[in-house]
Parts: C-alpha cells; sequence; structure tokens
C-alpha cells in the first residue's frame, strides 16, 4: 500500500492521473513477472488501486518467493478537473460510481468478456444497436442518442428477429395506428416495411407489413 500511495501523491503533485499500472516482481530465483491493472477512466485515487491489485493477486500465480517489488506506470495523462455537487442528491449517480464498477467486473471477469449496448445510426430497428468493448465510464454515462423524434413510437421490447404471421395471427390483431413507412438499404437489399400498432388479446404489438416478401411480421411488444 505504500508503493501505491507515493504513486498517488506523485500523480496529484505533478497534476497527473494514470488510466493503467503494472507490479512487477522480481523473485529468488532470478525469474520475474508482473500483474497489470488497466482502468476505465483516468484517476489518482490509490485505495482503488489498491483494491483492483487484491483482485488481480488472487488470480496471479506466484511460483518463487519475491525478492523486489515495483510499480510502472507510462499511461500518465493530464489531470481533468472535475466538480463535485455540495448536497448528494437522492440517487445520484458519478462517473467515478460506474467506474468502479466497471474496474472491479473486468478485473475479476477479464476486460473481454464485458460489453455495453451501443446505438446505432441506421433505419432498420434490428440494426439500431450493437455491442461495444469500449467500457469507459464516459461513454457509459453519457451516451448520445442518434435517434430522432420520428422514433419515440418504438417497443420497449424490440425481437432480435422479426417473427412472420399467420393469416389467423394477423386477423386476430386491430391496428392502432396510421403507417409508419420504412424504405431503406437499397444498396444492399431494399426493405419497404409499413409499420403499425397493433392489439389483440395478448397485448399490444408492433407489426409490419413488408413489401417485398407480402407477408405481415412481428418486430415488438410494449409494455
Amino acid at each position: 500500500m505504500e508503493l501505491l500511495t507515493e504513486f498517488q501523491q506523485f500523480l496529484r503533485h505533478q497534476q497527473l492521473q494514470t488510466e493503467g499500472f503494472c507490479w512487477r516482481f522480481f523473485h529468488f530465483n532470478k525469474q520475474h513477472s508482473q500483474v497489470n491493472i488497466e482502468l476505465s477512466s483516468a484517476h489518482s485515487q490509490a485505495d482503488i488501486f489498491f483494491q483492483l491489485t487484491q483482485l488481480q493477486l488472487h488470480q496471479h500465480h506466484i511460483d518463487s518467493p519475491i525478492e523486489t517489488v515495483r510499480l510502472h506506470s507510462d499511461k500518465l495523462l493530464k489531470a481533468k478537473m472535475q466538480s463535485q455537487t455540495l448536497f448528494n442528491e437522492c440517487g445520484q449517480k458519478s462517473d467515478s460510481d460506474a467506474q468502479i464498477l466497471i474496474d472491479t467486473l473486468a478485473t475479476r471477469m477479464g476486460k473481454n468478456r464485458l460489453y455495453r449496448l451501443q446505438l446505432l445510426d441506421d433505419h432498420l430497428p434490428e440494426c439500431r444497436q450493437g455491442f461495444s468493448h469500449e467500457l469507459k465510464a464516459s461513454a457509459i454515462t453519457q451516451i448520445e442518442s442518434p435517434l430522432n423524434t420520428d422514433d419515440q413510437h418504438l417497443p420497449m421490447w424490440l425481437l432480435a428477429s422479426p417473427i412472420a404471421l399467420r393469416q389467423s395471427q394477423r386477423q386476430a390483431m386491430t391496428l392502432l395506428s396510421s403507417a409508419y413507412r420504412i424504405d431503406s438499404h437499397w444498396w444492399r437489399q431494399r426493405q419497404q416495411r409499413d409499420y403499425f400498432v397493433a392489439r389483440d388479446t395478448q397485448g399490444h404489438h408492433w407489426i409490419y407489413f413488408d413489401h417485398g416478401q407480402k407477408r405481415w411480421f412481428l418486430h415488438g411488444h410494449y409494455g
């Protein structure tokens, strides 16, 4: 912990932050090993460095007694000034809260096993979101949606893939809205769809008529 405290003091005196560091262990058998700590956002908090180091050391196998320990970092950035509210509003979460959660999960499970939903700029509903392994806290807490106001009718539960409706299923539904036209992907395989809000005994649904296939499809449900 002393090395981390000295590291924190160095960073703050130099007005720096780090995006990661590594522990280098030199063993009595003349071998060496290291443990890398990667951070989702640059900061200089020794207590968080210590918690992440403990988690990582539980997964690190040591074959020989350690003679020397070194702390190294080449991911130094100029510190960013951050403001904090005087009164902590109920339920308010800061970037540091998201950062600690992300770093803890990444250390326990591995960075490649974590991902977040990412909004994409595409006209087809099933292509409007994807997965991203970018786990910066700022990218998660400050997402800007590319969707416009015309997309407010999108259902809360969008199916991964549209499901073709049988004629009897379609006839059991009552259309509650006018057609919302999507005409896109002409450069690949043109999609011409008329979307409607529909209702049956099971609830409210989002369905569309595909002009290319001349069929009705179920694409989502409303809560």
